[in-house]
């Protein structure tokens, strides 16, 4: 099937207004993004986007239609033409915000959520720290009122405590580099 010039200048037509509308649309969400990133800004980006892009969709409308008369196409384009092409072209443009956008969105969502994951893991191993610092000097100051006690009752007993005592502090000492230890290990000891 031979084509030909004015079939394939039809054919060009579609492909050329979509792919303007679709970049115009692109660069403009590029654009914005720049000037307001983050999710926290994204109320004020898309008033951005829709303050700039309507100018820019007639802009671009008015391409469409001068490409469409340099193809020779048409004589002539009445404004009907003109706002029919820019209407689509604004459709087009706005498909293309919106799944740039959603996609941004979406994005930034993933990488605050983990963020906030990562904070609240942060938070619990801060607290787990905190217990445990704070169960040493109890152990000690308990320990060493037993100890104390049994000096005075049973002097025997109070010197096989201490050796107890500094065996444990000392399987302690080296447990507590490790964050945790098995429970075989604990078992054993």
């Amino acid at each position: 099937i031979e084509l030909s010039s004015a079939s394939l200048r039809w054919a060009l037509i579609p492909v050329f207004y979509s792919f303007l509308s679709w970049e115009s649309g692109r660069l403009l969400v590029i654009y914005c993004r720049k000037k307001m990133p983050g999710i926290r800004n994204a109320k004020r980006r898309i008033f951005l986007i829709i303050l700039i892009g309507l100018p820019v969709a007639a802009l671009v409308g008015f391409i469409d239609q001068l490409f469409t008369l340099w193809l020779d196409l048409y004589q002539q384009l009445s404004f009907a033409d003109y706002f029919f092409i820019t209407g689509l072209n604004i459709l087009c443009c706005s498909i293309a915000i919106g799944v740039y956008e959603s996609d941004y969105y979406l994005q930034q969502w993933k990488c605050l959520f983990l963020e906030s994951e990562n904070l609240k893991k942060q938070n619990s191993n801060s607290q787990f720290q905190f217990l445990r610092e704070q169960i040493k000097p109890h152990f000690l100051f308990n320990s060493l009122n037993t100890l104390s006690a049994l000096i005075s009752t049973n002097p025997l007993k109070a010197e096989l405590y201490v050796e107890e005592m500094s065996t444990v502090y000392r399987y302690l000492l080296t447990k507590n580099e490790k964050e945790l230890t098995t429970l075989k290990e604990e078992l054993s000891f």
